[in-house]
């Protein structure tokens, strides 16, 4: 699936970490390692993640598998929830779904899960230049485009902000329900750690010792 720009600027709604912040934290994502927090997998983030896939296994008949090819189910499972659902049933389902997605994310970049906030659509996940709030994402995604404006689901570094900013804006236009949904938002944050591996290849080739001269 190529990802698009939804017709409201894509990045308009996220807050972004102060420029100074973001050159104190830049770091090799690649190299950082999530062990070395000595943090677990909050209990909460692991039943809630099994506790969705629960759920989608008995409504669509589908076993969701912590990879982005089955992240369409879920899209799908969402926007069902979302018709037939009360705000009770959304804020489950926000939450256990969130879990999930953050455990995906987890898996596939180097993300931590920072101490849980009391409301659970603070939870997040962080590395160098990047928090991520998964639950935010899935209520976003369940409640509907309105919801976008009222919560952060991303939290980038001024530099990344810009750069993504860049490249969805030269991608073609999709909806905004489309632009909500978990696979899209999985695929803005693999574009940010695209960017921000380039940009440290970069960094540390142009800090390279030069040759010495014969």
């Amino acid at each position: 699936m190529s990802i698009a720009v939804s017709s409201v600027r894509p990045l308009d709604h996220c807050v972004f970490t102060h420029p100074e912040a973001w050159w104190t934290t830049m770091g090799n994502t690649s190299s950082w390692d999530r062990s070395s927090t000595n943090t677990p997998v909050p209990i909460e983030v692991v039943d809630g993640a099994q506790t969705c896939v629960q759920y989608v296994q008995k409504n669509l008949g589908i076993a969701l598998d912590y990879q982005t090819e089955t992240l369409p189910v879920l899209d799908h499972y969402l926007r069902e929830a979302r018709a037939q659902g009360s705000p009770h049933t959304h804020a489950l389902i926000a939450s256990v779904a969130g879990c999930y997605l953050g455990e995906l994310l987890r898996a596939r970049h180097p993300l931590c899960w920072e101490p849980l906030a009391q409301d659970q659509l603070l939870w997040s996940l962080s590395a160098p230049s990047i928090t991520i709030f998964p639950v935010a994402m899935a209520h976003v995604a369940l409640v509907g485009p309105k919801a976008e404006k009222q919560w952060e689901v991303f939290r980038f570094a001024p530099p990344l902000r810009q750069a993504l900013t860049r490249r969805l804006q030269a991608l073609p236009v999709v909806s905004d329900d489309e632009y909500v949904a978990p696979s899209t938002r999985v695929e803005v944050v693999d574009m940010a750690f695209e960017w921000l591996e380039a940009t440290n290849n970069k960094h540390a080739h142009d800090h390279e010792p030069a040759e010495p001269e014969e």
